[in-house]
């Protein structure tokens, strides 16, 4: 146990220095800190969930770097591929002898269970692992493969085999199946395939890039791809290293990328011992209403059940989007293709209670993201994806739009759905998207009770970082990337600076020891990006330049400007950052000065702020913006 803590917290350090998991952490305290998670984590994590941790959290250790090449995966001694002409392809370029083939060009379901399934059973044994890649020829078969590759693979895995479904790759032009119908295809059979582990390969050819010669088969480069990411896929869900060698070795020099994908695919929150959150500094929030309350525990719980606790504050907000007050229906799973009693007659469906609601909903929302491979619960980009293959009830629409939410790649994959039947009211168009088939625009409106907030919060003191919490906590939803910004360079230099009218800007522009009040707020604008704000502005600038327009105060937002009057500039004005409201519902201020029996920056309830002002290039309306984190 305690080589295990030590290689884990070795890993995490690296990676925590390195900020891919943690915004800050104190390098004085990371070990202290780490070793209490650890120990946490190693009391309760079985073997398996050990393995995994330490092969994707030692990816930047060069100790266990190989010396280049595929692999073999420890544990495996034979790949069977079962396919069809595609499969033809990867056999014709193999060169390991580990590798067998059953494969045949045009075949399908039929020939997967009479012939290919029969000729390779007495060779599936422990250590074996049986790819299969079928489906691109008949993919009205859908139901007829789920049912036999479920089967076949609890039989072989009763032998120690590993059984692996790869989804049907991409189709350029084909006579008789299209790209659409095979995303189709392989969402369903991502989300139902019980016994066979899924590889999206689909999803990887997409990202990846490939090339095909006839708009069906791929060239001899692709099939290469093709075989590596898959070996490279079995390696990582069996803990795979070099067979045979005694050392682990769990990715080589040339697939670093495949081993960081590794990392950002994991599900960290399906590891038991994961009880503490990994966006420290980050506040995640759903606003919710006080009809919907009631429900937060049993949603919540459904989160946990279903593995998906880190996102359950995006789950509320489709919630408190959906629910109507009074109706225990809170997703309305009623108005959707999931509503269990649909084919009831008239009259005779049964209210749809909260527990069905929630569950159904929580099924839903878990396999969209699993598709979306468990996005940053900040990448605004993604989260939309998850919410619109959650709208649309199919997770395939995530890998269609490459994970990427846009309104024309919504409309068409919903064109697709509803064989482009286009929609005649006009408010339905302007409200829901063109095409006839659920809502196109649904990501924004659930992102409005959803608000993530990450700011780096420096050498914050206890009551300005408590300050500072309740200020973001009234931040719009969906607040202007660059307000957050301006605010975060500010707060990165509380406790650097002293305040100061005559050293002002000494003894560099770029690390300054000394600021006064406009100088600050000057850097802060332009160290954020917002060039035209200069860091030697005096408050004159602020009042009668350019780069600003007068607002009210009930128009502010965090970003906004404040100052004591319209005097240009000296010692009898003053000028500071707004930050929000804090929980008493005062105006939190972030400025430098003197006071408080210290010099520098402060953020604090000041309340001598006048007048106030907005950078031109802000939106007046949050929701117009980029998601803050």
């Amino acid at each position: 146990m305690k080589k295990r803590k030590k290689i884990v917290t070795t890993a995490l350090a690296s990676i925590l220095s390195a900020s891919l998991v943690f915004s800050s952490v104190q390098a004085k305290n990371i070990f202290d800190d780490l070793n209490e998670v650890i120990e946490n984590i190693m009391t309760q994590i079985d073997s398996k969930e050990y393995t995994l941790l330490q092969k994707v959290l030692n990816r930047t250790d060069d100790s266990l770097i190989g010396s280049g090449g595929d692999t073999a995966v420890e544990g495996i001694d034979k790949y069977i591929f079962i396919g069809d002409s595609r499969t033809e392809d990867l056999r014709d370029i193999n060169s390991d002898s580990n590798c067998i083939f059953q494969c045949l060009s045009s075949m399908g379901y039929s020939w997967m269970v009479n012939t290919a399934f029969p000729a390779v059973d007495s060779q599936v044994t422990s250590g074996t692992a049986v790819i299969i890649l079928m489906g691109v020829n008949d993919v009205y078969n859908i139901n007829n493969y789920i049912s036999a590759i479920n089967e076949k693979a609890a039989v072989w895995t009763e032998r120690g085999a590993n059984v692996y479904f790869a989804s049907v790759g991409p189709v350029d032009h084909d006579d008789y199946v299209t790209d659409s119908e095979v995303v189709d295809f392989n969402a369903t059979m991502h989300k139902n395939l019980t016994n066979a582990d899924f590889i999206d390969l689909y999803g990887y050819l997409k990202g990846n890039g490939y090339k095909t010669v006839d708009g069906l088969h791929y060239d001899s480069a692709t099939s290469q791809k093709i075989l590596s990411y898959l070996k490279k896929e079995i390696g990582s869900s069996t803990g795979g290293g070099n067979a045979g060698s005694g050392n682990k070795v769990w990715w080589s020099s040339e697939n670093r990328e495949s081993a960081l994908l590794t990392y950002q695919m994991t599900n960290w929150t399906a590891f038991t011992g994961m009880g503490v959150t990994l966006y420290s500094d980050s506040k995640i929030t759903a606003k919710i209403s006080e009809d919907l309350k009631p429900y937060v525990k049993k949603i919540e719980d459904a989160a946990s059940k279903y593995g998906f606790s880190t996102y359950k504050e995006l789950f509320k907000a489709i919630a408190e989007y959906r629910h109507i007050p009074g109706d225990p229906d809170i997703f309305r799973i009623v108005d959707t293709g999931l509503n269990p009693y649909k084919d009831e007659g008239p009259g005779k469906a049964p209210q749809i209670t909260s527990n069905e609601s929630i569950d159904i909903a929580a099924k839903l929302f878990a396999s969209c993201i699993r598709a979306a491979n468990f996005p940053a619960v900040n990448d605004t980009k993604k989260l939309k994806a998850v919410l619109q293959g959650f709208e649309f009830e199919n997770e395939g629409y995530i890998i269609f739009c490459d994970y990427i939410y846009t309104l024309e790649n919504a409309e068409e994959y919903a064109s697709r759905l509803c064989d482009g039947k286009l929609r005649t009211n006009e408010e339905e168009i302007r409200s829901k998207g063109k095409y006839d088939y659920r809502d196109q625009k649904f990501p924004d409106k659930v992102l409005k009770y959803y608000s993530v907030i990450d700011i780096n919060n420096g050498n914050l003191s206890g009551s300005a970082q408590q300050l500072l919490t309740e200020a973001m906590g009234s931040w719009p939803s969906n607040m202007d990337e660059r307000r957050k910004a301006v605010i975060e360079k500010g707060v990165s230099l509380y406790g650097k600076v002293t305040y100061s009218m005559d050293q002002r800007l000494q003894p560099s522009m770029d690390n300054p020891r000394y600021l006064d009040c406009s100088s600050f707020v000057g850097w802060s604008f332009y160290y954020a990006g917002i060039k035209d704000v200069l860091p030697h502005w005096t408050t004159g600038n602020f009042v009668d330049g350019s780069s600003f327009r007068s607002i009210s105060h009930d128009e502010l937002i965090p970003g906004d400007v404040g100052l004591k009057n319209t005097i240009a500039s000296g010692g009898s004005n003053h000028v500071g950052i707004y930050l929000g409201k804090s929980a008493s519902g005062q105006d939190v201020w972030l400025h430098c000065t003197t006071s408080e029996g210290f010099s520098g920056v402060h953020i604090n309830t000041y309340g001598n702020f006048r007048i106030f002002y907005r950078h031109k290039s802000f939106v007046d309306n949050p929701g117009d913006g980029i998601l803050g984190g």
